[in-house]
């Protein structure tokens, strides 16, 4: 006898309590049938869309609540919904009392009865007016961010693009051959870092680079530079598609820029014939970066630890600062191999 009091009170209490429960949550929640007629609102919803609880069950959600344009995406949701019986959570908007169009989150559950038929949906409602302006404000603090940082990259770039000419200036009015090879190794290093301001400027992705376009810029360049004849000398890319940030750009465009301006100068005295190669692949998590020459080779005895010439110092350094491996092959010219991690 007492446990059957018990139950009857625990089921009395329940069938208080959870009405009660659901009228005063702060969470709007709301029950309507499949053909969109509105049967059941708390508190919370009333007040959250303005309308008064008559107003609401007297309306129908699909087509007085919702505004044009989301009745497909919804179909398709309820739709899922009566498929698999799990619950649905989307985003959509609906028609406050004031005429405002209000972003909304709803999770949707179907109840049925015991033969599997649709009785009626009850949804819980989450006002998303605010996280929605939030997010307006990230993307336009994003966006001028964006403007500020193009802005600064154009600057960078003028500014190396004004070096460049200064030193071209200068390299008119020299005569000794020396001087003017420093002249021009020290412009042809100034432009590979403008050019990546450059391919910055211009591209939708604020802080990393193309490679593949980068070294193809390069490419273009030095053959312009150092005023190749391509019927001799043949430059043969073969770049895979790789995406780096500036960190890494900068020090990759200076290898490929001292390396194949050495092979431009050296490898084919005389008016040799010859090619270049320059590849990059991607391997895993890293890059590799070969520039390769069937040149004369390095001296015999080569040791790149006690070699004074700055340009290869310059690689040395710069596959350092990559935390890159640098490997030198001498047979049948000269290939140089950087690998580093993207």
């Amino acid at each position: 006898m007492d446990n059957f009091m018990e139950d009857s009170k625990s089921r009395i209490d329940k069938e208080r309590l959870i009405p009660f429960f659901v009228e005063n949550s702060s969470q709007p929640f709301a029950t309507a049938y499949p053909d969109g007629k509105i049967f059941f609102v708390n508190k919370a919803c009333c007040d959250t869309l303005g309308y008064t609880e008559d107003e609401f069950l007297s309306m129908d959600w699909s087509k007085e609540l919702t505004p044009p344009g989301w009745s497909e995406m919804e179909i398709e949701k309820l739709t899922e919904l009566h498929k698999t019986g799990k619950p649905v959570r989307y985003e959509k908007e609906y028609i406050h009392k004031n005429g405002s169009y209000m972003p909304v989150e709803l999770l949707v559950h179907l109840i049925k009865d015991d033969s599997g038929n649709p009785l009626y949906y009850y949804s819980f409602v989450t006002d998303l007016t605010e996280r929605k302006l939030a997010e307006k404000k990230l993307r336009q603090s994003l966006f001028e961010k964006e403007i500020l940082m193009k802005e600064l990259q154009h600057r960078v770039k003028n500014n190396l693009n004004i070096i460049c000419s200064l030193l071209n200036l200068e390299l008119e009015k020299l005569t000794d051959e020396k001087a003017k090879n420093v002249f021009i190794n020290a412009s042809s290093r100034i432009h590979s870092m403008s050019a990546i301001y450059e391919r910055l400027y211009i591209s939708d992705q604020i802080g990393s680079i193309d490679l593949y376009v980068y070294i193809t810029d390069l490419i273009n360049s030095l053959t312009e530079t150092y005023i190749i004849d391509r019927s001799k000398i043949i430059l043969v890319p073969e770049l895979e598609h790789i995406t780096v940030d500036l960190q890494k750009a900068v020090p990759a465009g200076l290898i490929v820029n001292e390396l194949i301006s050495n092979s431009l100068k050296y490898a084919y005295p005389g008016n040799d014939r010859g090619k270049i190669r320059i590849s990059l692949e991607k391997h895993d998590d890293q890059a590799v970066l070969g520039i390769s020459d069937d040149g004369i080779g390095l001296p015999a005895g080569f040791n790149l630890e006690k070699n004074s010439d700055m340009g290869l110092t310059l690689v040395n350094i710069l596959t350092e600062q990559l935390n890159g491996k640098l490997d030198i092959s001498c047979s049948s010219g000269t290939s140089f191999i950087i690998t580093f991690k993207l």
